[in-house]
């Protein structure tokens, strides 16, 4: 078919401090554990399409920090994730391979963030089967993560992904933003 023009449109959550970037996402409580670096993760996306748009639209590149401020911390400062300088050609890259992957067919399976995020710090290492191993345990122990509040309807009831194109949506959606992570490898 026709090109389709697609506009990026929203609030950011950008606040510029010195030479770098940060965007700052207030939150209530802090949760412990895995499950919380898996949330602060999950907020660190946020940051990361910050950071991918003003990289695209030919803003110098420069280090972005997803900043989280808790509610439940007092006298500490944010929980802090930075990201790595973007060039300008992969942020357009990566946000256009994002609308086309979300807009190019219908998406009936259940792969809740959580379960790729649970496996971030070993990113090069998982393997398709791990991803629908963790589809399950966030299903199953985690009440299906963000799931439950997304824009599918019964999102739960759904299967996950063959091992092979899990594999293949966690390298399309989410390698740039986990690699970029400053310590990441």
């Amino acid at each position: 078919g026709r090109p389709l023009r697609v506009e990026l449109v929203g609030r950011t959550e950008l606040l510029r401090l010195g030479d770098v970037r940060a965007s700052v996402t207030p939150l209530v409580r802090r949760t412990p554990g895995e499950r919380g670096q898996v949330n602060e993760l999950r907020h660190a996306l946020r940051a990361f399409f910050d950071h991918a748009a003003l990289s695209a639209s030919g803003a110098p590149p420069t280090r972005h920090v997803a900043a989280q401020l808790y509610g439940d911390r007092d006298g500490a400062g944010p929980v802090q994730i930075g990201f790595r300088p973007l060039a300008a050609e992969d942020a357009a890259a990566w946000l256009k391979s994002l609308v086309r992957e979300l807009l190019g067919r219908p998406h009936a399976y259940l792969l809740p963030v959580e379960a790729v995020l649970r496996l971030a710090d070993r990113l090069d290492d998982v393997r398709g089967e791990q991803l629908v191993d963790s589809v399950v345990f966030v299903s199953e122990r985690w009440n299906g993560g963000q799931s439950r509040y997304g824009p599918v309807r019964d999102a739960l009831a759904h299967a996950p992904p063959p091992p092979g194109e899990a594999e293949d949506f966690l390298e399309r959606r989410f390698a740039l933003p986990l690699r970029s992570r400053e310590g990441a490898r």
